[in-house]
């Protein structure tokens, strides 16, 4: 018997045209969006979750700090205003996007919005990072304007 988060996301796959995305017997599968962003799903049944993440990039060795900065700050409005979290993964030095979407209350509708909504932020988090000036401070302005779940 197949979880609520499964159906739907059964129903996304299949209004996508991506029937063949599968999720291994962990709940994770890979969807690659126009070439350039690699997308993480993991379906968490037993909390009723989606949760997405991608690769913004990595820390730069010459303003590694500069960036974390920024990226920080930026963290404080993504997560307040989309529910999506910055966070770095230390080891590689990269910079990763999450976001977990409560499936109990969306429609396959609102879980492609959702879709929508975090690819867009992942281009301009990715954005963000490259763009660090000395004296740049990010702006709410670059969180998505689209209502995300």
């Amino acid at each position: 018997m197949s979880t609520l988060i499964e159906q739907i996301f059964q129903e996304l796959v299949t209004d996508l045209g991506i029937d063949t995305l599968q999720p291994n017997e962990d709940g994770h599968c890979t969807l690659m969006v126009d070439e350039t962003i690699l997308l993480g799903i993991e379906l968490d049944p037993k909390r009723e979750r989606l949760i997405l993440t991608s690769l913004v990039g990595s820390l730069s060795s010459q303003q590694g700090i500069k960036q974390l900065s920024s990226l920080m700050q930026f963290n404080k409005a993504l997560y307040k205003e989309l529910n999506m979290s910055l966070s770095l993964e230390t080891h590689t030095a990269s910079i990763v996007l999450t976001y977990s979407v409560d499936a109990g209350l969306c429609s396959v509708f609102d879980l492609e919005s959702a879709l929508s909504c975090f690819i867009s932020q992942t281009e301009k988090c990715r954005h963000l990072l490259e763009s660090t000036q000395e004296d740049s401070v990010p702006k709410t302005s670059m969180l998505n304007a689209a209502i995300c779940v």
